[in-house]
């Protein structure tokens, strides 16, 4: 699955452009490569507990629909298959509500510390202010935290989160653009995870795992002036310059 951005632009002229477009389009053919190794679209009348484990909180499937509500206690789900890094892209489409609710890759009992996910957190890391309509983002090493920063994000409405671990790096998109990149991944495998710590209804559309075939790191490709961010095939921005 490749996704490109639809802000993607041109040069203005029409016989550059379709250069443009082409050397794209030789790009994404070489590096596309890739397939599809989890996916849950909740279509079901309850969990698939052959891919989830529920750790704690109730859980529901509705409407085709992940709803987990959990009274003041932590509702968390994660992923049976754990997830190997190098070219692995997590996504999901998720309803942001409230405090807390979370998405991403999380350690199991081995690997307790070693988390790379989305946050809907109540305090920014930085000020410690409570702000909401935003979005946390966070990599952590064992004890080590690689990044914590805070995205604006609209509650209450959906979003696509994706998740890139690379072989060196981790990259964060949140509706088909790139909101943060940190290096020092982790090569070991995860489970995915959808968490509500907050009583609030937290509603998932689906969760997907993609592999990568064909794993270039990030890097550029110039053309005619115009920067085109490469992220492992799966993403393109234009930058202009």
């Amino acid at each position: 699955v490749v996704h490109v951005n639809a802000n993607i632009g041109g040069t203005g002229d029409p016989s550059l452009d379709t250069c443009l477009f082409a050397v794209i389009s030789l790009f994404l053919s070489a590096h596309s490569n890739s397939q599809t190794i989890f996916q849950d679209e909740f279509n079901g009348s309850g969990l698939e507990l052959m891919q989830w484990n529920v750790l704690e909180g109730y859980v529901t499937v509705d409407s085709g629909l992940l709803k987990i509500s959990n009274n003041w206690n932590h509702g968390r789900i994660i992923s049976i298959p754990e997830f190997a890094s190098n070219g692995i892209l997590a996504s999901s489409s998720i309803n942001i509500n409230g405090l807390y609710q979370k998405f991403g890759f999380f350690g199991n009992a081995e690997d307790e510390g070693y988390n790379y996910y989305f946050d809907s957190y109540d305090i920014e890391p930085s000020t410690g202010n409570s702000p909401f309509n935003t979005i946390h983002i966070f990599a952590h090493n064992g004890s080590q935290t690689l990044l914590a920063m805070t995205v604006p994000v609209l509650w209450g409405q959906y979003h696509k989160f994706e998740i890139l671990r690379g072989e060196s790096s981790v990259q964060y998109f949140i509706d088909g653009g790139q909101v943060a990149s940190v290096n020092g991944n982790d090569l070991r495998a995860l489970p995915v995870g959808v968490w509500n710590d907050r009583p609030t209804l937290m509603l998932t559309d689906y969760v997907q795992i993609s592999k990568s075939l064909s794993v270039p790191e990030p890097g550029m490709l110039t053309f005619l002036g115009s920067s085109m961010f490469i992220t492992t095939g799966y993403f393109i921005r234009r930058r202009k310059q």
